[in-house]
């Protein structure tokens, strides 16, 4: 990366490497997934729970048992045991991340995501260990797209809830030439701004 080039300017198709985090999930809906940003109907998914808000090959887990994580808890932080709750199934919305205070205002079942800062915080819905599920398709991404950037390895992004914009890093990116990785490119952070359109 020490002799990459700058990515050019303009609107370019974006493949993202299986490395990337979570980052992308986290920022462009995890957060508009929480109940504390949908009880405000700050969320652009506030009145989506069960549409369709991506394509079929999309399944989106948030699962706090899973051992090692750093989502990983026995009870969160209102007392509820941990637990997988799946998000999205195949492009359906079937689940916000819900805390006591979100199951009050929205009568959405708790999920197990409630979280503290510290002690003189109140609870609030928070993201454990979210990640895209498994999926049967191995689509060749790279081969279709003729000239794009080839994300493989991603920083941290913000989300702005109730319109779904949302920003990210990347640390380590190529260019797509003809359906081929070509050199390395440097991609600033505001250049990697993108709509949220799942």
């Amino acid at each position: 990366m020490l002799r990459a080039g700058y990515a050019p300017a303009g609107k370019l198709p974006v493949v993202i490497g299986n490395e990337f985090g979570g980052v992308i999930f986290h920022e462009a809906c995890g957060h508009i997934l929480e109940t504390t940003a949908v009880e405000k109907n700050a969320s652009v998914f506030a009145d989506k729970f069960g549409q369709r808000i991506a394509q079929d090959c999309v399944s989106a887990v948030d699962d706090g048992t899973l051992p090692g994580s750093w989502g990983m808890v026995n009870v969160d932080d209102e007392g509820m045991p941990a637990q997988r709750t799946v998000l999205i199934e195949k492009g359906i919305l079937k689940s916000f991340l819900v805390d006591r205070v979100g199951e009050m205002k929205t009568g959405y079942a708790r999920t197990g995501s409630g979280r503290r800062q510290n002690y003189t915080f109140a609870p609030a819905s928070r993201m454990r260990s979210t990640f895209i599920d498994n999926g049967d398709q191995t689509p060749s991404l790279i081969r279709s797209v003729s000239h794009g950037i080839y994300a493989r390895k991603m920083g941290g992004g913000s989300v702005s809830p109730g319109t779904g914009d949302y920003n990210f890093a990347v640390n380590e990116a190529y260019m797509i030439r003809n359906g081929e990785i070509a050199e390395p490119c440097a991609v600033p952070r505001w250049w990697a701004t993108a709509r949220r359109t799942c």
